[in-house]
This record gives structure tokens, C-alpha cells and sequence, in this order.
């Protein structure tokens, strides 16, 4: 097993899931690392501390181990290209098909799907 940064998630995963690519000899060195401090130290240096005690095992393509991330999670509509966890509007989960597109187990999901970025400003001044 290899700690890597797990780009189907947050931070970084323990496992054998990480991209044929990552095993490469040219980027075996940047992706593939023996302990999650290394992949965390390298990927997310400002937030290392909060990457180690969130890394997940992913076995075969499954999580199978780590920190519970579920929860509902939806784009917080406000402007500001983030995904928030608690209670979704109502118009959100009325219909499958909102919900299929608005409404997420997953931190990591809704950021996919609504592309947060903090630095990103619907309303630039």
C-alpha cells in the first residue's frame, strides 16, 4: 500500500486506488509515498495537520477505512463557489433530479460537481 493524493477525494487516501500514472517511475517520486505525513507534508502543506487525521484507505476503488464523510452536502448558492453540510433548501430535494444534481454524501462530491473555489467572486466589484 501507498499514500497518495487522492484527487477522487479530499486530501490524501492509503491504498492501491491511485491512477496507474502515479506508479510510473517519473512520478512515482511526487505521488507515492510511504506514510500519509510525506503525502500530506508535499500536497497540502498548509493544512497538513487536518490532512493527516482526515486520510481514508481505499482498497479496490472503495473506501474502506477513514474518517466518516458523509453528511449532506450542497452548493451554497451565494456567490461564493462553496459546498456547505447541513440542511438543503426544500426546492433541493423535491425532485430526484435536483437532488441527483444539488444534494451530496460528500464534501468531495458536491466540490466536484460545483467546482468551489474560494477565490473565485460571482459578483466581482
Amino acid at each position: 500500500d501507498a499514500y497518495y493524493p487522492n484527487f477522487k477525494g479530499d486530501y490524501c487516501a492509503r491504498g492501491n486506488s491511485y491512477p496507474e500514472w502515479m506508479a510510473d517511475p517519473m512520478n512515482r517520486d511526487t505521488h507515492l509515498f510511504v506514510t500519509g505525513k510525506e503525502c500530506c507534508d508535499k500536497w497540502f502543506p498548509d493544512t497538513t495537520t487536518e490532512c493527516q487525521s482526515n486520510i481514508v484507505t481505499v482498497m479496490n476503488g472503495l473506501q474502506v477505512g477513514g474518517p466518516d464523510v458523509t453528511g449532506t452536502w450542497y452548493p451554497s448558492m451565494n456567490g461564493n463557489f462553496e459546498c456547505i453540510d447541513g440542511t438543503p433548501p426544500s426546492w433541493m430535494t423535491q425532485s430526484d433530479g435536483y437532488k441527483e444534481a444539488y444534494v451530496f454524501d460528500s464534501h468531495a462530491e458536491c466540490c466536484k460537481a460545483h467546482a468551489c473555489d474560494p477565490q473565485r467572486d460571482m459578483f466581482p466589484s
